[in-house]
């Protein structure tokens, strides 16, 4: 079967930008990548560029645009710079394009380029503290902004993993994962479920969140990093964002990064238990995600006993895991 990018005319999609933004003409269309958005890089004649994407997801228009609410928010405060969102000739963010052949429907966005490097590596200390200052300046605005009325994202809440849990509990039939490793992740679910009860959701722990802030979303440039890709944005408590990160590092700089995160920024005392249980949390909502392609299968059968053996079974157990001195 052929991906979506593969199905697209790059002649025939110049000439859409060209019909459906105000650029002063577009000099090259480039094909960057393919998940569940494909993007472009847009050259303009006038040398500026740009980042188009093509939304795959069922997400609505309103979710598209409530994203762009915000990094248009960000944008405007100069709080953190982000990819600012650029509107039609219609005056709106999101373009419907439509498919001649088949009658079905596109949503396509662009978004100002921002020039830097992802990291083939893990961060330096430098990086790190620089990234944890990062998430506190996102989580600083979250706190103190009033969401407008025509908002709506996802929530990262119980039901967000009970739902990730479920489609997991589908690979078993596939042969991709054993009844009793479900078992055991079943149970970790549980206890997480019953910890996130004890959580309020005040402006100090629950807004607007990044929600995927990790080595290829986040960009470097002159030293500074800048966070890319807001597709999964939305509604969470902040360790849930601190937890997305952290799966991404070793453990040494797992330490380094909560450590200056939490010299400007609240943390509830026992926040090392509940960075394991969001941390757990999101695996789980990775494995979700990448089970949906069949090419992961084979990596996630042998990801799963180690979810289980390093991870749910010693949370279930109260052995600490992580941030471990």
């Amino acid at each position: 079967m052929k991906s979506e990018a593969q199905t697209i005319n790059i002649v025939d999609m110049k000439q859409k930008v060209m019909n459906y933004y105000n650029l002063g003409g577009v000099k090259q269309v480039k094909f960057l990548g393919e998940s569940d958005n494909v993007t472009f890089r847009i050259d303009t004649l006038e040398g500026k560029t740009y980042v188009l994407k093509i939304h795959k997801t069922s997400l609505s228009k309103i979710m598209i645009e409530s994203e762009f609410l915000w990094l248009e928010e960000l944008a405007t405060e100069r709080t953190i710079k982000v990819q600012r969102p650029v509107k039609n000739t219609l005056g709106e963010w999101t373009t419907t394009v439509v498919n001649a052949t088949t009658g079905e429907h596109a949503y396509w966005t662009l978004q100002d380029w921002l020039e830097g490097e992802t990291l083939d590596r893990q961060p330096t200390e430098d990086e790190l503290k620089k990234l944890a200052q990062l998430m506190r300046k996102l989580h600083k605005h979250a706190a103190n902004w009033k969401t407008p009325q025509k908002f709506e994202r996802l929530s990262y809440d119980s039901d967000n993993l009970v739902n990730s849990l479920q489609q997991l509990e589908r690979l078993i039939t596939l042969g991709l994962m054993t009844r009793e490793d479900f078992h055991v992740i079943d149970d970790t679910v549980k206890k997480i479920v019953v910890l996130l009860t004890t959580l309020e959701k005040q402006p100090e722990t629950w807004g607007v969140i990044h929600a995927d802030l990790h080595e290829s979303n986040y960009i470097f440039h002159a030293g500074e990093p800048y966070p890319i890709d807001f597709s999964s944005c939305g509604f969470g408590f902040y360790l849930y964002d601190i937890a997305e990160t952290l799966l991404h590092l070793v453990p040494d700089n797992r330490k380094k990064f909560v450590r200056y995160y939490g010299q400007d920024h609240w943390l509830p005392d026992h926040h090392p238990k509940l960075l394991e249980a969001f941390l757990i949390w999101a695996i789980i909502g990775n494995f979700a995600f990448l089970s949906r392609d069949e090419a992961e299968h084979e990596g996630l059968s042998r990801a799963f006993p180690m979810l289980v053996e390093k991870y749910c079974k010693k949370f279930l157990k109260n052995d600490r895991f992580m941030l471990v001195e």
